[in-house]
């Protein structure tokens, strides 16, 4: 088998595309008038399970790359430039793109609501995900995971040597002490409660990285996902397909490419647009079939995405390409193809 050096994982861009759009379905079906009796309905609110998919993923996919980057505690302020980059900029301008959509709903002729108004301490609370502690309310729904994404940088950061230690002592100790932490109570608001959902991602990586014998590997992830259970089994199946999808498919077709491509923008902008869009449907085609809007108001979330991606993530991303700490030792080394594996 390759080395987490040398693989082309085409299967983490597939499997973000999935997430995002099973997220998509979940808000989408919630926000029309499906009766309650439909059991399409039933199967598309359990799409907010996407997001324990994203863990997995960053789980893994962020020390893969650290690790083909030969990264040290040196790279720390490289690490999070490139990080912030990545992010920051897309997920800022959304913020400006809500507050505008907010303050132009109330322009409509037809609007009835409260006075426009921004309150500042809030805006400024998203920008260093502080509403995570304050717990002030989220100007988009989606953002909350970003915020124990953001933890999570912060704690691989510091841990992934101890991770990655020489001493199998020490790296199944700093490992084990993670999944502990994961009984800090959290309501689920922080990174504690998700941890087995990361650590069964770096658990994946540690073994194709041939840091872990399978067997150790095994014990890891299964500890993990037993503690996992208190969250139901439902992230645990999907936490064994996502694993079990990241090991064994490498190549996918580029057809089912295209959604992980713009996953990061889809995530950030659907629950923006899918009540608005929604609202236009139903006026301007009324008459169309309930199934019929639904799927056209999916395709037009996914287009707007698109622009999205286009117009403000794609610029980022080059930039943040531009950022490595990659070292003399692992200059013969080949990084992941970001163009496929985007991090």
């Amino acid at each position: 088998m390759a080395t987490a050096r040398t693989e082309n994982i085409q299967s983490i861009q597939f499997l973000r595309g999935i997430a995002a759009f099973m997220v998509l379905l979940s808000h989408s079906i919630l926000a029309k008038n499906f009766p309650d009796t439909y059991h399409v309905k039933e199967v598309c609110v359990q799409g907010h399970y996407g997001v324990s998919v994203f863990f997995i993923i960053s789980g893994f996919i962020i020390p893969y790359s650290m690790f083909s980057k030969d990264y040290r505690i040196s790279d720390i302020k490289s690490f999070f430039l490139k990080r912030l980059l990545r992010i920051e900029p897309p997920y800022i301008i959304s913020i400006a793109l809500v507050l505008l959509l907010n303050y132009s709903n109330t322009l409509s002729p037809w609007y009835t609501g409260p006075r426009f108004s921004i309150d500042w301490m809030n805006v400024l609370g998203h920008l260093g995900y502080v509403n995570v502690i304050t717990h002030q309310h989220w100007l988009n729904d989606a953002y909350w995971t970003l915020a124990i994404e953001f933890e999570y940088y912060i704690v691989l950061a510091f841990v992934y040597p101890l991770l990655t230690h020489k001493n199998k002592a020490v790296m199944l100790t700093s490992y084990f002490l993670l999944l502990a932490g994961s009984f800090i109570p959290d309501h689920g608001e922080n990174i504690f409660s998700h941890l087995p959902l990361f650590l069964a991602g770096i658990a994946l990586f540690l073994f194709m990285c041939r840091r872990v014998s399978f067997y150790e590997f095994l014990f890891m992830t299964l500890t993990s996902l037993t503690v996992l259970l208190r969250m139901g089994p439902v992230p645990v199946g999907l936490a064994i397909a996502t694993l079990l999808c990241i090991y064994f498919i490498k190549r996918v077709p580029k057809t089912f490419m295209f959604l992980g491509t713009i996953s990061y923008s889809l995530y950030l902008t659907h629950n923006v647009f899918v009540t608005r869009i929604w609202g236009l449907l139903e006026r301007y085609v009324g008459g169309v079939g309930l199934w019929l809007r639904w799927v056209l108001s999916l395709a037009l979330c996914v287009f707007v995405a698109w622009i999205y991606y286009l117009l403000v993530e794609k610029p980022f991303l080059r930039l943040s390409k531009k950022l490595l700490f990659v070292h003399p030792s692992a200059a013969a080394n080949k990084t992941l193809p970001e163009e496929k594996v985007v991090v």
